[in-house]
């Protein structure tokens, strides 16, 4: 899952991600100080990785992996 809002949705992302499932976070447009839930980040090892941004190289080649993901079975 791919997160631009931040504080305004965090719980709810939580919640919706899978056993084992990763957010990226490339944005706080609303604030950058949400509440974590440890307890379900740690027994449902989720993963929370954060990005300032990319080169338009990695951008492309970025939306090239997703738009091939979204045609498999």
């Amino acid at each position: 899952m791919i997160e631009t809002v931040g504080e305004a949705t965090w719980a709810h992302l939580l919640r919706c991600l899978r056993p084992g499932g990763t957010i990226v976070i490339a944005g706080t447009t609303p604030g950058t100080g949400p509440e974590e839930d440890m307890g379900r980040i740690f027994y449902q090892q989720l993963h929370v990785l954060g990005s300032t941004g990319s080169t338009r190289h990695e951008m492309v080649a970025m939306l090239r992996m997703l738009s091939m993901r979204a045609s498999l079975p």
